[in-house]
């Protein structure tokens, strides 16, 4: 048996794949698309699949493995399939156990597409036979200072509407808890900050921290998808940003779980304190007189 990490070059895959060697867990094998870029973990094994080579996956996974699915950046139509296609083949090889980074509040009928398509990825798993966990986070709070502009404005058309967030160091300790411990097999935690705000209390925070001004002003949706002509999106990829706005208008974004306490003892960071530990990136940084 292995401690199995997807997406070892990544945020979340990353920050797993240290804190199960933080903990002692051993062996840990990291599957990855690029070996060059996976985490360095003393003594980890180092393997490359892609999740729709299915000879690939069979190397990958073994009989017995505690896996950690990363959900796909990708479309939720292109994640759908190639999730499907890894579930299969971890199904096939008899894993002990794969606990799935979800998102809050899956449905097929979410404002928010990509939940949508982690409401399928969750079914695949329970009809799959292998026993899971699902983690399920909001938006990722550690991109927070992204969210400004160079002229530290949010833009985004969200009205009042409140969010939640996950900081992924937080989504690391509680997805190797759920990997290394028993009793959470078949259980659902929603992983999130103890706090829902509004865009104009985010930038208050930021403010607060930083000692320059940051401000909420939402623009129109036209103004967006100008934005995106820019980025060369297509319609698909529109339309799942433009969810995301709507969701969050709409309150579906506002989960505020204790499941993060529960877990590991601890309280999460606030979003206050998240951006006091990343206001060296927020924009205005550095502009003081």
């Amino acid at each position: 048996m292995a401690y199995v990490v997807t997406g070892a070059t990544g945020g979340v895959g990353r920050f797993v794949a240290e804190e199960l060697s933080r903990r002692g867990a051993e062996p840990v094998r990291l599957i990855v698309r690029d070996a060059d870029r996976a985490a360095q973990i003393p003594g980890a094994e180092v393997v490359e699949a892609e999740w729709d080579d299915a000879a690939a996956l069979e190397k990958a996974l073994r009989e017995g493995d505690r896996v950690f699915m990363v959900s796909l950046p990708q479309s939720p139509d292109e994640r759908t399939r190639l999730q499907g296609s890894f579930i299969d083949a971890a199904a096939k090889a008899g894993v002990e156990r794969i606990v799935y980074l979800s998102f809050m509040l899956p449905s097929p009928t979410a404002i928010f597409h990509h939940a949508r398509s982690h409401h399928t990825a969750e079914e695949a798993l329970r009809a799959s036979g292998v026993p899971w966990v699902f983690i399920r986070n909001g938006m990722y709070s550690d991109h927070l200072p992204g969210w400004f502009d160079e002229d530290g404005i949010c833009r985004v058309p969200v009205g009042d509407g409140r969010i939640s967030f996950s900081y992924r160091r937080e989504l690391a300790e509680a997805i190797a808890i759920t990997m290394m411990e028993d009793g959470h097999l078949n259980k659902i935690y929603d992983v999130t900050g103890s706090e829902a705000l509004t865009m104009d209390e985010i930038a208050e925070c930021a403010s607060s921290v930083s000692g320059d001004t940051y401000t909420y002003q939402p623009a129109s949706i036209d103004h967006w998808l100008g934005e995106y002509a820019k980025e060369d999106l297509n319609q698909d990829q529109i339309t799942w940003r433009l969810s995301e706005f709507e969701a969050q208008e709409r309150g579906e974004l506002a989960v505020v779980s204790d499941d993060y306490r529960k877990l590991t003892g601890k309280d999460p960071l606030t979003v206050r304190q998240i951006l006091e530990r990343h206001v060296d990136d927020l924009p205005l940084s550095g502009r003081h007189d």
